[in-house]
């Protein structure tokens, strides 16, 4: 696959997620003999006034679900970071 092509396909991928702002949260489960957090990574793709929709729920490790809560905006900053590299 050509790197023309590859940026076609990150971009694509990253307009089509679930727009809105997107944020990680965790919970612990005290309801057993073995206590545990689980993250979140939740979106608003209608304002926060409407309440959040889950993206990925359960996730074991905080540096994933902090990734992955970055990953839409990281992703288009770094594309138009790409395109004004090319402009210049």
């Amino acid at each position: 696959m050509s790197d023309e092509l590859r940026l076609t396909e990150i971009k694509r991928r990253c307009e089509l997620a679930t727009p809105g702002e997107w944020e990680f949260r965790s919970r612990t489960t005290d309801d057993s003999d073995y206590p545990f957090v689980t993250y979140y990574v939740w979106s608003y793709p209608y304002g926060r006034s409407v309440g959040p929709q889950g993206i990925c729920d359960g996730m074991m490790r905080w540096p994933d679900c902090e990734f992955i809560a970055h990953a839409k905006d990281d992703i288009a900053w770094l594309l138009e970071k790409l395109k004004e590299l090319e402009n210049d």
